[in-house]
């Protein structure tokens, strides 16, 4: 067996080749000349809720790479106000570590975030631990009796191009419901290239009010096509599709990780908008779009930690 070298750029492209016709990782590994366990562990570091992406994954082994030669470094006292307006913001240590390079020119891991954190003997240190992003108990939505959505087309006849994110206006909504026996729920509708959220109150959830939130919501933005589950919410799709010039496709039955975008991004709104809240969530009307901003502005990993807005503000100023 040859020397081990780092992958190339080229080898991740045939990677994420292959990886779309489906070939295992052992005959992926065969034909690049490389250990399974090689190609196992590149697929399994850089993979995502969206898949395989060669060239984020090169990004990522770069940054790496450069991180891992550099000499750990203390956060000093004039920097820590960094971190702190990025826990005020929720955002991630993970992405904090972007922030700070972006501000500073310095890179710190997460790791060293986490650290700081913990051994901070300032007041506040409590503060700044509850501020931390939390996993919290598994989301299930409930889902109302489906209806008979009939002329549907099925996700597994939509373009290739739209599971590739090639195009800007390709949405993914749901809705996000509120406390048990709540009629209430927020819309939630995300654009699949550039992870841009757009949230809407909704006073009930029939079809009708959930069909014109959504022509209204995306009236301000391009939209090429929406990806939808069964919900009977959304019966009315053929109108939302003639109103806004659009294609509709619909999960399979029971495969709500078909649209798991904003699946993840309802799991970051129970954050603000915690299941078990006394509040409704009606009365948080005020802060819902306070809360799209604050998402909008979260650099995300999968976008080589540039934050949703920048990316919406770029492609909507280059399709004008």
């Amino acid at each position: 067996m040859r020397k081990y070298t780092h992958l190339t750029v080229t080898e991740r492209r045939l990677i994420g080749m292959w990886k779309k016709e489906r070939l295992a990782l052992r005959e992926i590994a065969r034909r690049l000349g490389r250990s399974p366990s090689t190609i196992s562990r590149e697929v399994r570091r850089n993979y995502s809720g969206c898949g395989y992406c060669c060239y984020i994954a090169d990004d990522q082994a770069r940054w790496r790479r450069a991180s891992a030669s550099r000499v750990r470094k203390k956060i000093r006292p004039g920097n820590a106000h960094i971190i702190r307006d990025g826990l005020e913001k929720r955002f991630s240590p993970e992405q904090i570590t972007s922030v700070f390079y972006r501000e500073t020119g310095k890179s710190i891991s997460a790791v060293s975030i986490y650290r700081w954190i913990y051994k901070y003997r300032g007041g506040g240190r409590l503060g700044l631990r509850k501020k931390l992003r939390r996993k919290g108990k598994a989301y299930r939505k409930y889902r109302p009796r489906t209806a008979l959505l009939e002329n549907r087309t099925m996700i597994d006849e939509r373009p290739e191009s739209i599971a590739e994110k090639r195009y800007y206006g390709d949405w993914e909504a749901d809705l996000m419901l509120g406390p048990y026996r709540s009629r209430r729920a927020l819309l939630v509708l995300v654009e699949r290239k550039t992870k841009f959220t757009v949230i809407k109150t909704l006073k009930d959830r029939k079809a009708e009010t959930v069909s014109q939130a959504i022509v209204k919501a995306l009236s301000p933005y391009q939209v090429r096509s929406i990806t939808y589950d069964n919900g009977s919410e959304f019966a009315r799709f053929g109108e939302v599709a003639m109103q806004t010039d659009s294609k509709a496709y619909f999960c399979l039955p029971y495969h709500a990780w078909q649209k798991g975008l904003v699946e993840n991004t309802i799991g970051l709104l129970r954050e603000y908008f915690p299941k078990a809240a006394k509040r409704p969530l009606s009365a948080h009307y005020l802060t819902y779009r306070k809360v799209a901003s604050e998402l909008n502005q979260r650099p995300r990993k999968t976008l080589s930690f540039a934050a949703p807005c920048e990316l919406e503000h770029h492609l909507l100023e280059a399709n004008k």
